[in-house]
């Protein structure tokens, strides 16, 4: 299989535990369907603090211009692949293979999506308390609004019981 950027063959090395495809020239990898997931599961690779920072900094939600004009071909069935912002909002670009065949990383891109990946895990662990305490919020504020609606439903016409939801539910976000 030959590299999607530079056309070099790609040799097989392991990372995390999982056998990719790297290109000994660009260091770009190929990841077959499925390879992401497991590599994103395990977190034996140490990272720099610079490229700790350069990954978390980099975030930016779109595709650029000249990443969606380039045309890479899937190694595997040759269909041209999807320009895609990695989570959405990483601003690390990866290609994605149409036909599900898998991914092209350029050089760092899939240790960026592991910092990512860690980092959001991290502040994930860290805030599970505020984040629980929030959702019990909002849950018990809605039980008041609905028992609240349902008294006043046989008395009440029902857009307004509409817009008293659609209020409630507003407010319940702009306090995020």
């Amino acid at each position: 299989m030959n590299c999607v950027r530079c056309q070099t063959t790609l040799k097989t090395q392991k990372y995390e535990g999982v056998e990719i495809d790297v290109c000994p020239k660009c260091k770009g990898a190929w990841l077959d369907q499925g390879e992401l997931g497991r590599i994103i599961d395990i977190h034996e690779e140490e990272f720099s603090p610079d490229l700790i920072n350069r990954a978390i900094e980099r975030t930016f939600t779109g595709i650029p211009k000249d990443e969606d004009a380039s045309v890479e071909l899937c190694p595997k069935c040759a269909k041209r692949m999807d320009v895609v912002n990695y989570a959405y909002n990483s601003g690390i670009i990866i290609d994605r293979c149409p036909a599900g065949h898998g991914f092209w990383f350029d050089r760092d891109e899939l240790e960026k999506i592991q910092i990512g990946q860690e980092n959001w895990e991290a502040d994930m662990n860290k805030n599970k308390g505020a984040w629980v305490k929030h959702v019990k919020e909002v849950e018990a504020q809605s039980n008041v609004e609905v028992a609240m609606m349902k008294q006043c439903a046989d008395h009440v016409p029902s857009n307004f019981l509409f817009n008293r939801l659609a209020g409630w539910l507003m407010k319940a976000f702009d306090n995020d």
